[in-house]
């Protein structure tokens, strides 16, 4: 079973504040082979590792620890070396479905692309174990691997929407002659979504003409047009462009329609149902019952050719604006047309451009795109009569070429007088020039062509990564590339790959043909280039959720860092090493951890009658766990939670009442007033609640100690003119509703009462966001539509609706919203599905998914929030503490805050200048010195009698107050041997001895921990407390050894 872990005990700077040793990166797996069976070797590498299948690498161990945010995808390889017979790979992580096993396949190089190429066989095109188009099984696995070669398995883990942040744990079976073996991965999920529409737009295209040219046809059917079968094409068509979305790119010119067509060329049923609903508008999925990942992403462009007199011309302009503008379908924000490709300086191709880009343009007025840098715009586009160009899009090598070359240098600066024009955008493409063309073009020599981003199968794996940093560097919003189908119909031959002077430009996908890959639909296959694009999207979106909490200069300085010019995509950036890409975005992780903050306990309090009865629970902000808290016959409502987290206030019949978090200690602060109070809010500092008190036939806002006493009136029926509901406090203010549906805001003492949002709509309910920038509210258009979930600024302004689509949509009611402990997301009722039930949802509006679902009524939730505890032991600082400074400890390894805080707190100081020694084994004098200084460093009463141990060793006193305590007696009478590695049994023996010996509640279920061992108690508590769910499921290592890393978790965990 797959582990979660959730911190329940202390929050810190860092999102899955519980990292720990779920699963050791360096740990031994565990394998079982019949007598005689041979184990195969593996090694299991990151996603930007070229692996070459007679390349040889060192036996890793079989483990792997990711990050990811939710709604996005990250990979790594599994490589198996030869001789090995039946491999296969099963598994589902997490037990989420969305675990994606592929068998990677060859292109064979016949000519290489540039100097950065080779002859040979190059790793490409991915088989599925099990598409996801139509769930049916492939030939990825078995297969064989022959003696001096390798095979690749490429694992796709993509993290659904409505899975709750933290670090989660799992392994996957490798099965190969014989002998089984499991490989761990670790996933530390971000507490944050990207959305399924790529913000980096693009247009990457289809190569079809006029003519008979239609590579999908041929690679699927053997013929031009499908054996003339329509229908089938548009389905292919429909396919490849839907893959394309799940791997955050547009095939703008998707649907299949020729050149000069439109999509009054469909039938209409088919246009809708095949292209318009699944490509364009992120609604329906071809074919029925596919499950895809990005269920609801949308194209960011649709285009059509308009710069020759066989492309769409007038009449075409207007079926397309017919099309595009439909009442409800509205996609013509997408629209562009292709107003001229490649020009150059060549007043001809200008001229020749000009009539036709004039004449769609003139039919229906959208922006027109240009392939061409700004010199060339700005001399030949006026004299030329080229419409206005809404789209620039200059090579990648000319926005910033290299030395000797005409445009050395950044060229960006020279694009913003043409931006200054509002509308216009700056895309870049990656295009032949970045592989030669064909050959030693311009009178450059070879190496040139080395470092620049594209598509080539044998190139650095950056460079298909590349472009959307190089977006993100050059401030650009976009991405053109022509084409991603060019050699489809030859891409399993030898050489077949081979267009522009290179293998793969042109080509970004692979057919699968009953034929090649089993089944009994033919899909389009992903190659491994389609899927490193896709990461470059996930970065971007990563940049952009920094850049949208004030991290931008931060983000500018990493991506600058890595790509300092436009051709710094060399073989470096490959791997993990310090210059890699993937180093760089461990740096933007750091940032996106530092921006989460500190994260919260987690826990929604809310009122459910699913017992006939309303009562108060609490859950999980996954759902999970739900806990009933009440059980009185008058109904309990209204739950909140005070600033530290240890206590909840709410309604009961018609008093407030106050307990302990876990329901116990119910007092009553109303006892002796009549009248009816509701709907309590705490002060932020938990001295006071604020009220509802429905005193003498109105509703008013009233205050109160948190003790009872001090009642006081703060907004009256008299003084408002009006009934008052619903307050939520910050640090000096109240925000309530008016019985006219207008939000009002009043200091606590009642005074400077100041509208916030007045007029013809309706909105209640308001909760102010923990971060003090933030409110929100339920919407209604004057009463007359259902509630909708609104944010906005204190103030009111700058408002987003976050569920107009979302949970129940424009049609059902969805109110009642209490902000995430860090304003991230936010839980609400919805009356989806006729019943009141609790959802969660980004600020964003992106992931939204019901928490509860019954046949009950779950309403009132509020979302927890608690104020950083003190240390458990005066001597230590509060988590993570300031940077560690250590070299070898990288500022996005999972550890690294556990480092930070063992040196902030004195515990440890490395082990050499600027050195922690990560990967060094733990001894038992420094367990001695460890837990010593953990506690504070105590005074022993008297010193041990080891022999072993001389007076002037550091860790003489540690082991004298150890055996004081009663946490260890030596490993001998007279030895406590402290050269010796400590194992992980030993390891959860000394801090269960450290905290007393707590007897667990219950049995560890680990498979290789016996009852009968020493160790067994030890681990079972530590299971218990979190501080550890072992190396695999079923498996805690006692027997492993432990290095400096892992116990720097444990310690951090333990301790805090």
């Amino acid at each position: 079973m797959a582990g979660r872990c959730a911190n329940r005990r202390r929050h810190r700077n860092i999102v899955g504040a519980c990292i720990a040793a779920l699963v050791i990166a360096g740990s031994v797996v565990a394998q079982t082979r019949p007598a005689g069976a041979a184990v195969p070797t593996i090694s299991v590498v990151s996603s930007m590792q070229q692996v070459r299948p007679t390349q040889t690498l060192s036996p890793t161990p079989g483990s792997v620890s990711l990050t990811s945010a939710r709604n996005e995808v990250e990979s790594f390889q599994i490589v198996v070396q030869g001789p090995a017979t039946n491999v296969s790979l099963s598994g589902d992580l997490f037990g989420w479905g969305t675990t994606g096993r592929y068998r990677m396949a060859y292109n064979d190089v016949v000519e290489p692309s540039d100097g950065e190429g080779a002859v040979g066989r190059w790793g490409d095109a991915l088989i599925p174990e099990v598409d996801q188009l139509y769930s049916q099984n492939r030939n990825a696995f078995p297969f064989d691997v022959p003696s001096g070669e390798n095979r690749v398995i490429w694992v796709d883990v993509f993290v659904p929407t409505t899975v709750g942040s933290g670090v989660f744990a799992d392994s996957l079976t490798l099965s190969a002659n014989g002998t089984s073996t499991q490989v761990a991965v670790t996933l530390e999920v971000l507490n944050l979504t990207i959305p399924a529409t790529s913000s980096l737009r693009s247009a990457f295209y289809l190569n079809y003409q006029s003519g008979s040219d239609d590579s999908i046809c041929r690679a699927h059917t053997g013929t031009n047009n499908c054996g003339g079968d329509a229908t089938l094409r548009r389905t292919l068509y429909s396919m490849y462009s839907r893959l394309a979305l799940d791997n955050r790119t547009t095939l703008a010119n998707g649907s299949g329609l020729r050149a000069d067509q439109n999509p009054a060329n469909y039938l209409t049923a088919e246009w809708e149902n095949l292209i318009e609903g699944p490509t364009i508008r992120g609604t329906g999925a071809v074919p029925a019952g596919a499950k895809w990942r990005l269920g609801n992403a949308q194209a960011t462009t649709v285009s059509q050719y308009a710069y020759r007199d066989w492309h769409c011309r007038a009449a075409c302009a207007n079926a397309w604006e017919a099309e595009a503008t439909e009442a409800g379908q509205d996609f013509s924000n997408k629209f562009v047309w292709y107003g001229c490709d490649e020009p150059n300086d060549s007043a001809t191709e200008w001229a020749t451009c000009a009539p036709f880009a004039n004449e769609a343009k003139t039919a229906w007025n959208r922006p027109s795109m240009v392939t061409a840098t700004i010199g060339q715009l700005n001399a030949r586009a006026g004299p030329a009569g080229m419409p206005d160009t809404g789209i620039l899009v200059p090579p990648i090598n000319r926005i910033h070429d290299k030395p000797g070359q005409l445009l050395a240098g950044d060229q960006r600066p020279t694009y913003n007088a043409f931006l200054g024009t509002p509308g216009r955008e700056l895309w870049l493409y990656a295009s032949c020039l970045s592989h030669g063309c064909g050959g030693d073009t311009f009178g450059s020599p070879i190496s040139y062509w080395d470092g620049w981003p594209g598509y080539a199968v044998d190139a650095p794996a950056v460079q298909s990564r590349a472009m959307s940093w190089m977006a993100w560097r050059y401030d650009a919003t976009g991405e053109l590339y022509w084409s991603v189908n060019a050699r489809l119909d030859s891409a399993f031959s030898s050489g077949g790959l081979f267009e522009s002077g290179a293998n793969g430009d042109g080509t970004l996908f692979a057919p699968g043909t009953v034929a090649n890959i089993g089944g009994t639909n033919a899909i389009p296959l992903e190659t491994v280039r389609l899927k490193r694009i896709r990461d470059g999207r996930e970065d971007y979106e990563l940049m952009k959720w920094l850049d949208g909490h004030g991290r931008g200069a931060d983000v500018d300085a990493v991506v600058d860092t890595a790509f300092p010019t436009a051709y710094s995509a060399t073989s470096v950036k490959d791997g993990t090493g310090s210059a890699s890409l993937l180093s760089a975005r461990d740096s933007l992780l750091a940032l996106a951890r530092s921006e989460l903050g500190a994260e919260t306990t987690a826990d929604v309090a809310f009122s459910s009658d699913r017992d006939g009865n309303l009562e108060l629970y609490t859950m999980e902000d996954d759902g999970g766990v739900q806990t009933r808290l009440t059980d009185d016959p008058a109904a309990d409502r209204f739950p909140a939670w005070s600033p530290d987290g240890q206590r909840i206030a709410w309604t009961r019949g018609s008093d407030l009442w106050v307990m302990a978090a876990d329901g116990t200690s119910p007092v009553n602060l109303s006892e002796g007033i009549a009248d009816t109070l509701s709907k309590p809010a705490w002060s932020k500092d938990g001295s006071q609640l604020v009220f509802v008190r429905r005193t003498g036939g109105h509703d008013e806002i009233w205050r109160m100690n948190a003790d009872g006493g001090g009642i006081a009136a703060v907004v009256t029926f008299a003084a408002a003119g009006a009934n008052s509901y619903d307050p939520t406090v910050n640090a000096s203010d109240v925000v309530f509703y008016s019985q006219a549906g207008d939000l009002y805001r009043v200091n606590l003492s009642g005074t400077g009462r100041t509208p916030v949002l007045t007029g013809a709509t309706v909105d209640e309910v308001p909760d102010l966001g923990n971060g003090g920038k933030r409110m929100a509210f339920s919407r209604s258009n004057n009463g007359a539509t259902p509630y909708d979930v609104f944010t906005s600024r204190l103030d009111g302004t700058d408002r987003h609706n976050l569920t107009a689509t979302s949970a129940g949509g424009a049609g059902v009611n969805d109110l009642h919203a209490s902000f995430s402990p860090d304003d991230l997301r936010l839980v609400f009722v919805s009356f989806v599905g006729g019943d009141a039930e609790i959802w969660r949802i980004g600020a964003d509006g992106l992931g939204a998914g019901a928490l509860t679902s019954n046949t009950a009524g779950d309403m009132d939730p509020d979302w927890r929030t608690m104020s950083p505890p003190t240390p458990a032991y005066p001597c230590l600082t509060n988590p993570p503490g300031p940077p560690h400074g250590f070299g070898d400890v990288a500022a996005g390894a999972y550890y690294s805050d556990s480092v930070a805080w063992l040196v902030s707190s004195g515990i440890t100081s490395g082990v050499g200048p600027g050195t922690f020694g990560p990967s060094q084994q733990v001894t038992r004098a420094q367990m001695a010195a460890f837990l010593w200084k953990v506690v504070c460093s105590p005074t022993p009463a008297q010193r041990h009698t080891f022999g072993d141990v001389s007076t002037n060793a550091y860790y003489d006193q540690a082991v004298s107050w150890l055996v004081g305590a009663g946490v260890t007696g030596g490993t001998g009478p007279e030895t406590y041997s402290p050269a010796q590695p400590v194992t992980r049994g030993q390891m959860a023996t000394f801090l269960w001895k450290l905290a007393g010996s707590p007897p667990p509640s219950q049995t560890n279920s680990f498979g290789d921990v016996s009852p009968s061992a020493y160790y067994s108690q030890a681990v079972s508590w530590l299971t218990e407390a979190q501080i550890t769910s072992g190396v695999a499921p079923g498996m805690f290592g006692p027997n492993l050894k432990l290095n400096r890393w892992q116990m720097a978790v444990f310690l951090d965990r333990y301790a805090n």
